[in-house]
């Protein structure tokens, strides 16, 4: 019966009432370290599953709204001169036909330019200079910007498309006019013959109409400084129905949607060239480069804000790592009492591993519930106008990850290390006390002895009840490597944005021609005789095929005295070698020292015809964002280098114009010579372009305003600007994370030091010097973790910028925030102190005998 009786002990029944016995006995002891745990994964670790969710919805916002949008994957313009001038080029419904039966197109839509003034009360056309110059005024066809390219109302309604009396605009547009939404206006829309004679003075249609909504644009999210705002106003398909009856619509852009998505782009695009009439040059815009661009913009965002999940999720796993040991040491004691009263090694596992258990399982729900109330922080930037399902939402993929992280991986650490404590008890295995040679030289140094308890404490374990004195030592060197890294990173960001050359603009400063002017040979001669300018390089603007795909490039001199600044490899130095962007290279699948084939136009169209050629890809660079407003142009990683001597006689017959003075450049770089002021240089290069501007003012066919460029920023560039204080507070949070996490440490090693502190008092400490023990503790944590953690914190955030800097396609140049690493420094010793002033006063004002009683 004796026998039965302690099967039935040992048995699952009565394994289950024991170990429900102890929890319930136990828990309120327990209860702290067990709260210690669920907070960490539960707070830390929701912040870390957060940061990582926010980072996949802002990267995923813009191509989701594409799909959504039913965005175009192919814009087409075309510029064509046939000796019919405007005629030419109004919107033609047989080429819509055509395009329509191309076998790769499913839907052709268009956006013809419209020719409207505002009518003023003495009922003659008025051109405020806004709608003139910079807004611009689209009619629809087919559906474009409704089933096909559909903005998205900010605010207002949509113009209803059967209506003539409702438009929309983007809110740029409307800042540039002053306009809202609701204001009413008589319009007038004139032809393309009357623009052809220059007669303005009587409309070809009157109209009525109203501003209905104040619209983004699906490729107007993020632009770059070539493209600046988007100020394009909509009318409706009823009043570009009218219009184009009358000939006032005309250089449509003609947008197609593709059956077999971006993949078709470069077949339509060579029939697209083979179809076209002699004489005439075209432009493509590609949507997939734009939502690369977009990307791209993103990822100073999206990559961050992942970045420092990943951070905190580490961090999240280590600092609960030590806190599940700390938990399994604290219980020791009742695992050696249960095993000298014969408790079962099952039973010792259960009573060890139950409430940990608990506590990693709350944990991961608190950590997934804090992700899913973080959630309508993201998407972050420009993308989130255009988020298609604001609001809360739950990322089931970092969700479970984590959960598989907090529960499956700390749980099977803390099996292992349960398991590695009921083998040592079976063998009757302690933890011997040990000393520290630190400590001894300490002695002999001198120090007083509230200095020496408190290296012993911060250094040494202990006897049997071991203090972990390695996990506040790695907790601290975690906290200041967290820091530093997330320090070492956004000094990298903020050098990115303040220093051109790193994103391609590489040179002091540039002329250009407004409205497609050239650069004329005048402009270089009066370079030649400044003395600010030590080089300067002519480039032209185009777009070509390379292996099939149409890229944006930069037509170059060999061996150019200015170039943008070379990643990999060399810059041109002969007429069959092509520089890549990094993007484009990749897109290509191509690397440094292999071939491409490039070309450009039809055999039908001889004069403007690159007949294909084999160049050998010499370098990969960081382009600047220079070229014509939307339309295919180089940045940062997207476009190409190409020689100008490749082009044939005819084609540079073709482009030359017989006027020298009308002849030139698209833009011309210019270095300024060592120790020149930046200021004093830019007024000599603008002195050069009002020159230039003052002396062709007499040439009729030449004519043009030139001026000299300010830095193009790209759309990465542009973007990280307006982060604004992003960055900050995702900063301030880790960081935040990591004291706290660091507190916790400490105010456990404390605690873990109770008895210690009550022999002290007890041989005489009296409570100033038991405050300076754990002073002395807390100083040596932060040493070490500063130590250590500065190092690796500059190590860790000088490898995470680079590889961002590489995936935009930057030049990859980390540098160190050296003034507020010291900062950091000191703070650490501070903030170790504030930290561990509470439960160091506490200790030390307890009753010696109350000290004794908790042990």
């Amino acid at each position: 019966m004796a026998a039965e009786g302690r099967r039935d002990a040992t048995g699952t029944g009565g394994l289950v009432r024991a170990v429900a016995y102890r929890f319930r006995a136990t828990l309120g002891r327990r209860l702290g370290g067990y709260l210690a745990v669920t907070l960490l994964v539960g707070l830390v670790g929701g912040l870390a599953l957060g940061a990582v969710a926010g980072a996949r919805r802002t990267q995923s916002a813009y191509p989701t709204y594409l799909a959504r949008a039913r965005a175009s994957q192919l814009d087409f313009t075309a510029d064509v001169d046939a000796g019919a001038s405007y005629r030419a080029n109004l919107y033609s419904p047989s080429l819509t036909r055509a395009l329509r039966r191309l076998p790769h197109v499913a839907r052709v839509a268009a956006a013809p330019t419209l020719i409207l003034a505002l009518i003023g009360p003495s009922g003659r056309p008025v051109f405020p200079a806004a709608l003139e110059n910079e807004v611009e005024t689209a009619g629809s066809v087919g559906g474009e910007f409704y089933r096909q390219d559909a903005v998205v109302v900010r605010q207002g309604r949509l113009p209803a498309p059967g209506r003539t009396d409702e438009f929309a605009i983007s809110a740029a547009g409307a800042r540039l006019l002053h306009w809202h939404v609701g204001q009413a206006f008589t319009m007038g829309a004139f032809t393309y013959a009357q623009l052809d004679a220059g007669r303005y003075d009587a409309p070809a249609v009157r109209f009525r109409t109203r501003l209905s909504a104040i619209v983004t644009y699906d490729d107007a999210v993020i632009q770059d400084a070539v493209d600046q705002d988007d100020t394009e106003a909509v009318f409706t398909p009823a009043l570009t129905d009218r219009l184009l009856r009358d000939g006032a619509a005309g250089f449509p852009t003609y947008d197609l949607r593709l059956a077999g998505g971006a993949a078709e782009v470069p077949v339509v695009e060579r029939e697209i060239i083979a179809a076209l009439p002699p004489g005439a040059t075209y432009s493509f815009r590609v949507s997939s480069v734009t939502e690369g661009e977009v990307e791209r913009a993103m990822k100073p965002e999206s990559i961050a804000l992942g970045v420092f999940g990943l951070i905190a999720l580490v961090a999240t796993v280590v600092i609960a790592a030590q806190a599940v040991a700390r938990s399994l040491r604290r219980n020791r004691r009742d695992l050696e009492v249960l095993r000298a009263l014969g408790a079962h090694p099952a039973l010792l596992l259960a009573d060890a591993l139950l409430g940990i258990a608990a506590a990693l399982v709350v944990g991961a729900v608190l950590a997934g519930a804090v992700s899913v109330a973080l959630s309508p922080l993201a998407p972050l930037g420009a993308v989130r106008a255009l988020d298609p399902s604001p609001g809360f939402e739950l990322d089931w993929a970092v969700v479970g990850v984590g959960a598989a992280v907090f529960v499956a991986g700390l749980g099977a650490l803390a099996l292992v290390l349960a398991l590695a404590t009921v083998w040592r008890l079976r063998r009757g295995e302690r933890v011997p006390a040990g000393s520290s040679a630190f400590v001894a030289n300490a002695l002999r140094l001198g120090l007083p002895p509230s200095s020496v308890a408190g290296l012993r404490f911060a250094v040494e374990r202990g006897g049997g009840d071991a203090v972990p004195v390695g996990s506040t030592l790695l907790g601290a060197v975690l906290a200041v490597t967290v820091v530093v890294a997330t320090l070492t990173f956004g000094s990298g960001l903020g050098t990115l944005v303040s220093h051109p050359a790193l994103y391609g603009w590489n040179w002091d400063a540039a002329v250009v021609g407004q409205g497609g002017a050239k650069v004329p040979a005048l402009t270089d001669r009066l370079l030649a005789r400044d003395g600010d300018v030590a080089a300067w390089t002519g480039y032209t603007y185009g777009d070509a095929e390379a292996d099939g795909i149409t890229v944006p490039v930069l037509v170059s001199p060999v061996d150019p005295r200015v170039a943008p600044p070379i990643l990999s490899g060399h810059g041109l130095e002969g007429p069959h070698q092509v520089v890549l962007g990094a993007t484009t290279l990749a897109e290509l699948h191509k690397q440094v020292g292999q071939y491409l084939t490039l070309s450009y136009g039809a055999p039908n169209n001889v004069a403007t015809y690159i007949p294909p050629v084999r160049l050998r890809i010499v370098g990969s660079a960081t382009l600047p964002a220079v070229g014509n407003a939307f339309t295919l142009h180089v940045s940062m990683g997207t476009g190409a280098v190409i020689a100008a001597a490749l082009e044939p006689p005819a084609f540079v017959a073709s482009q030359t114009n017989p006027d020298p003075n009308a002849d030139g450049s698209d833009i011309v770089v210019i270095r300024l010579r060592p120790g020149v002021a930046p200021a004093a240089g830019l007024a000599s290069v603008r002195a050069v372009a009002a020159t230039t501007t003052r002396r062709l003012a007499s040439d009729p066919d030449a004519g043009g305003i030139f001026t000299a460029l300010p830095v193009q920023q790209p759309a990465e560039i542009v973007n990280y600007k307006a982060m604004g204080s992003t960055p900050a507070v995702l900063a301030s949070s880790l960081a935040l994370g990591a004291v706290v996490a660091l507190g916790l440490t400490l105010v456990a090693a404390v605690r873990r030091r109770r008895r210690d502190l009550a022999l002290l008092r007890t041989i005489g400490f009296v409570q100033r010097q038991l405050a300076a023990v754990v002073a002395w503790q807390a100083s040596v944590a932060a040493a070490v973790g500063v130590v250590v953690g500065v190092p690796a914190g500059i190590v860790v955030g000088r490898v995470l910028w680079s590889a961002f800097a590489r995936a935009i396609a930057a030049v990859p140049r980390p540098t160190v925030p050296v003034p507020e690493l010291v900062l950091v420094a000191g703070a650490a010793l501070v903030l170790a102190n504030v930290v561990a002033l509470v439960p160091g006063r506490l200790a030390a004002r307890t009753a010696t005998a109350e000290l004794f009683r908790a042990e």
